[in-house]
């Protein structure tokens, strides 16, 4: 789009207002042909949250380890109830 349609005082010519509508109308159809495959940030995201989820196991499964150590140096202490 030239700038020559911004200068008027900021304020679009119709024809500008007119193509803009028509780009967003072509946009939105393209997006909702596209809703099956995944895009990129659900992708992402997907990545994220599964080592999120890796991590609190691995996280989890290093207190179980301080635990049970803990126990054999204090045989006295009473293992916490699993």
């Amino acid at each position: 789009m030239n700038t020559s349609a911004l200068s008027n005082k900021g304020t679009l010519t119709k024809s500008a207002i007119g193509k803009i509508e028509a780009k967003k109308e072509t946009h939105s159809s393209k997006a909702q042909k596209k809703t099956a495959t995944p895009t990129f940030t659900n992708i992402v995201n997907i990545e994220i949250s599964s080592t999120v989820k890796k991590v609190r196991r691995l996280s989890l499964w290093k207190m179980n380890i301080h635990q049970i150590a803990h126990t054999f140096r204090h045989p006295t202490m009473k293992p916490m109830s699993q």
